[in-house]
């Protein structure tokens, strides 16, 4: 599978614009839908949905956004949905983002894979993995001085956006209350796994510091594979 951006001339993910993919995440309805028949125009808006949540979550390979949506719908048979969306917030990367340490997933997945944060004390390069209730993340001591920049650096540019450390603009749900940051330690604890309300206000986190509400459909994402 292609990464986003990376669609070969005439392929699916091409012509629905990969090559430019912040357009998934506007809020008019994506070039290419109109004249469809309504089976057409849903499953082209699926398979937007899909990549929308690749993209928001570090540019995951298909095969791996394949596995988790499996895995999901293996979990539970009455919220697979809710169930993708803890999936994708406990992986290593996304919590690690969450902490608002790196200003993106995939500056996390570059600290993960040069051994810079641990779990428990281990440094742990696989960016995939996920993370259980009463993990606790830290930062390698001899890097602590540069990610105490950037994460000082995150904090500026969130403030000149007005956000502070919330990730859900107008929502209860944006300080993400089942994380404990130290700020000043530079360490981070999943306290518990996100709760439905908290999944469901997720979907309207921004992608920072790009778009402020990535308006992301997990169920219509899921819809791409098959049952």
């Amino acid at each position: 599978a292609r990464r986003v951006g990376e669609g070969a001339e005439g392929a699916g993910e091409a012509r629905l614009g990969m090559r430019y993919p912040f357009k998934f995440f506007e809020t008019a309805p994506f070039p290419g839908l109109n004249g469809k028949t309504a089976a057409g125009q849903y499953k082209s808006q699926a398979l937007i949905e899909k990549q929308k949540m690749r993209l928001y979550y570090g540019n995951i390979k298909d095969k791996q956004f394949k596995a988790l949506v499996r895995e999901a719908r293996r979990l539970t048979k009455s919220n697979p949905s809710d169930m993708l969306m803890r999936l994708l917030e406990t992986r290593f990367d996304t919590v690690l983002y969450r902490t608002g340490f790196v200003s993106s997933v995939r500056q996390a997945q570059k600290w993960i894979g040069s051994r810079q944060v641990f779990v428990n004390g281990d440094a742990a390069p696989f960016k995939g993995k996920l993370l259980m209730p009463g993990d606790v993340i830290t930062i390698r001591p001899s890097f602590a001085e540069q990610a105490a920049k950037e994460a000082l650096n995150v904090a500026m540019k969130r403030k000149a956006y007005g956000i502070g450390a919330s990730w859900c603009v107008d929502s209860p749900y944006g300080m993400l209350p089942y994380l404990e940051i130290n700020r000043e330690g530079l360490s981070a604890i999943l306290v518990r796994h996100p709760n439905r309300a908290e999944l469901r206000a997720l979907c309207s986190a921004m992608f920072f510091p790009y778009i402020m509400n990535a308006n992301l459909s997990p169920g219509l994402a899921m819809a791409n594979y098959r049952k």
